[in-house]
């Protein structure tokens, strides 16, 4: 199914952010437990593109638009954030759920930016590295292309991580390899010459003009949205590789990728929000295939879950290793699994709505 208008579902999602700026832990519940359930319970999502579908569509002005448009919204719910956050008073803990809300859901800035920066003409590739400022993730660009590319599911990638690693002994050792990875790509060039250099020099002027702009709170508020963000990004990598190891056929020398070697979802509506992204082994396989073409076959490594959930899901270790753990040795597993992370949901569901009505209600 490729219904173009479905596209700017991901609207919805920053509409939801944006009414329930007040009531963040709302905010949380709708987007991170409601619309998963409502995804869980529909049919997968396994049709492809038609033959032809490709050539009809590269390129074309339609499937671009929903694409700025959520990098317009994510900005916009960014300055909404700090600006509320800046100058009404509000409660710790609302501050720190709405921060987490405006971290994560920079994610999809960041998943939007991962699509247009693969592409060949230079104002795509300028905007989709550009709207990485937001995040100070803009060496992104670098260590994604030329380093996760390339060296994924291999122990020379650090955003792909072993079975039995969980995402909270993962984050900050991937967040420093990254970064020092893509300084490695450049390293035969003069210092002022690197990319790596005029990124990190750009982030500390992004922090200056976001201090200026709205003080020292606003300048903090914005560093920790967008440390957030890098840290939602190496979870979604996390989970997209999880457990999913390339053979080493030589010292340093890996098979090449296959689709064996990342992990794909077929849930609809969460297809539409993450632009296909979770048909992932297609991508990797095809890098500069743009995000409506991409296919994904059965007997793909598959989630048993939304890549969304399994985001939520990688914050919860015990629980994670249950789910997935089982399923990468066993890939008949699929169903046993697939019940177990609805179980996960059920429970996150309830414990968040709960939450979410208590703080509505004081």
């Amino acid at each position: 199914m490729n219904f173009l208008p479905f596209y700017y579902g991901i609207l919805i999602i920053y509409g939801i952010a944006f009414y329930f700026i007040e009531y963040p832990f709302m905010a949380i519940f709708l987007i991170f437990a409601a619309i998963p359930l409502i995804d869980e319970n529909m049919s997968s999502d396994f049709e492809n593109p038609v033959k032809g579908f490709d050539k009809e569509t590269e390129g074309r002005l339609a499937y671009k638009l929903p694409l700025y448009a959520a990098i317009l919204a994510d900005w916009l719910f960014m300055f909404k954030v700090i600006i509320y956050l800046t100058y009404s008073e509000v409660a710790i803990l609302n501050q720190v759920a709405l921060l987490f809300l405006a971290g994560n859901l920079a994610l999809l800035n960041i998943n939007v930016g991962h699509e247009l920066l693969h592409k060949d003409d230079k104002f795509t590739k300028f905007v989709g590295t550009y709207t990485l400022l937001k995040n100070l993730n803009i060496h992104y660009t670098q260590e994604h292309v030329f380093g996760h590319h390339r060296y994924v599911a291999t122990p020379l990638d650090p955003a792909s991580a072993p079975k039995g690693r969980s995402l909270i002994s993962h984050l900050l050792p991937a967040f420093i390899n990254s970064y020092i990875q893509a300084c490695s790509f450049e390293k035969h060039k003069p210092l002022l010459e690197q990319k790596m250099f005029k990124y990190t020099a750009q982030y500390v002027l992004m922090v200056l003009f976001m201090t200026y702009l709205f003080g020292i709170k606003g300048g903090f508020y914005f560093l920790i949205q967008a440390v957030l963000s890098i840290f939602a990004i190496i979870g979604a990598d996390y989970t997209e590789h999880y457990g999913l190891r390339r053979k080493e056929i030589s010292p340093g020398t890996y098979e090449q990728f296959q689709a064996r070697h990342s992990w794909n979802s077929s849930n609809t509506v969460l297809n539409y929000v993450l632009f296909k992204v979770q048909r992932h082994s297609d991508h990797h396989m095809h890098p500069y295939k743009e995000y409506q073409t991409l296919i994904i076959e059965k007997e793909y490594p598959l989630l048993p879950c939304s890549f969304l959930l399994a985001l939520v899901l990688a914050g919860f270790p015990s629980s994670w290793f249950y789910v997935m753990d089982d399923l990468i040795d066993n890939k008949k597993g699929f169903d046993q699994a697939r019940q177990k992370a609805k179980q996960f949901l059920y429970k996150f569901a309830l414990g968040t709505g709960t939450v979410a009505m208590i703080s509505m209600i004081i």
